[in-house]
């Protein structure tokens, strides 16, 4: 389904912007980066995804506020990359890289969102 969003809704958008084979963005337009999504189930999860962007590209010099759309629900969000967020996402980096330096990785835990997850095999196969 986010394919296909992607494919028929933003047709005259640049798609897929990479930042260092990391993320992709889903598109910029007057200096907004835009995440798009099919519906609000995981608004936390999206909501982080974008400020994540914005981080990046912060790093980079490239400071930009970000919006969320819901083509599906004619809904959008503008997001703002804040101060204390950057510290969040400097912890879960630092935690995330933890995680990969051990020599077992830790059990998974299924929480409810895992099984509509693009990754589920990743953890669970």
């Amino acid at each position: 389904m986010g394919k296909e969003i992607d494919q028929n809704y933003y047709k005259t958008e640049k798609h897929n912007i990479l930042i260092d084979g990391v993320a992709s963005i889903d598109y910029i337009k007057n200096n907004i980066v835009y995440e798009v999504k099919k519906s609000d189930k995981q608004h936390e999860m999206g909501v982080n995804q974008l400020k994540y962007y914005l981080h990046l590209l912060k790093l980079r010099g490239v400071d930009m506020k970000g919006r969320i759309n819901y083509p599906l629900l004619k809904k959008t969000e503008d997001v703002v990359l804040k101060e204390d967020d950057e510290g969040i996402i400097i912890k879960n980096l630092e935690d995330i890289e933890k995680i990969i330096d051990l020599a077992v990785p830790p059990e998974p835990i299924c929480l409810n969102v895992c099984k509509s997850c693009a990754y589920y095999e990743f953890c669970f196969s």
